[in-house]
């Protein structure tokens, strides 16, 4: 067990107080953000590393996944049919800064109403599960948000870079494969969805775009990707 002796005062903002037992991202992070408080790419990837460390100190696995029902198979890809959905959502920001404020906002950053007898809402934060798919696309990044919540009682975000959004009833092509997420990854999987899509003659609606099932810590090999698209169906 690591305990601070005295206050710490991080470069950044933010302290550490007096017999406080810090989670394991943030031993690391203050010992790495001491080193050199000055460079800046150095804070990047310290970010993106507490980041992913918080990630798997809170959240072991990911419970619950996003519902839906296959309505077919065309060789390798599923028509789906998913429910009305409600997302976390983060706009016009890059993968690793959407990722943490989405992260923010299930970990604490929400003002949630529980209504208690004889008395005005009782304002205060929630830790919400996290769920799969991570659903991204270019400046676009979501989190499903659990089922136990609906349009009343979803927690609202703190933070403006997030908003509540919610998904109409929809379906879906989409294409699973392993392996890293990288970009030649996906475009080599988004040319097979669309290929497929254009030879049995789908009609697409929207942009493509990525769903992610697993922690950043999972083997390539035992990941779960998707590329997706919706499309105007028929059945």
């Amino acid at each position: 067990m690591c305990l601070f002796k005295h206050r710490v005062n991080l470069p950044r903002g933010g302290t550490i107080a007096k017999g406080q037992i810090p989670s394991p991202a943030l031993i690391l992070y203050t010992a790495l953000i001491f080193v050199n408080h000055k460079n800046v790419e150095i804070h990047k990837q310290i970010y993106r590393l507490k980041t992913f460390i918080n990630i798997l100190y809170f959240v072991k696995f990911m419970v619950e996944k996003a519902p839906y029902d296959v309505l077919k198979k065309i060789n390798d890809i599923e028509i789906r049919n998913y429910p009305e959905t409600i997302l976390a959502v983060v706009k016009e920001h890059d993968d690793d800064t959407a990722f943490g404020l989405l992260f923010n906002y299930i970990s604490g950053e929400n003002i949630t109403q529980k209504k208690i007898k004889m008395t005005a809402p009782v304002i205060s934060s929630e830790k919400i599960q996290m769920t799969a798919p991570v659903i991204s696309q270019k400046n676009y990044m979501a989190f499903v948000v659990p089922s136990s919540y609906n349009k009343e009682n979803v927690p609202k975000p703190t933070n403006p870079n997030v908003s509540i959004e919610i998904q109409p009833r929809k379906t879906v092509a989409a294409l699973r494969f392993s392996g890293h997420s990288s970009h030649k990854n996906i475009e080599k999987h988004t040319q097979q969805l669309l290929t497929q899509i254009k030879t049995h003659k789908l009609k697409t609606k929207g942009e493509t775009y990525l769903m992610r099932y697993n922690s950043p810590f999972t083997p390539g090999f035992l990941r779960r990707n998707e590329v997706a698209v919706e499309i105007i169906e028929k059945w």
